[in-house]
């Protein structure tokens, strides 16, 4: 990203192990960015995989809801 998000996400998994970065080669678009994210999270083993917007559309006390 050219704003610096993902230097900031890499430095941070470097320091959380339940961070994952992906890095997409080319500029795709939103859409395929959740789909590839979801896709590695599947292949990865993991049952519940949960999207939050950053921009405050979600609520994250909401989270608990989201996967009950």
């Amino acid at each position: 990203s050219p704003d610096g998000t993902g230097a900031f996400a890499d430095a941070r998994a470097e320091r959380d192990d339940h961070v994952h970065v992906l890095h997409r080669k080319e500029k795709a678009g939103l859409g395929p960015a959740y789909l590839a994210g979801f896709s590695w999270a599947l292949a990865s083993g993991y049952e519940l995989v949960v999207e939050m917007d950053a921009d405050g559309s979600h609520r994250a006390e909401d989270l608990a809801l989201l996967i009950q």
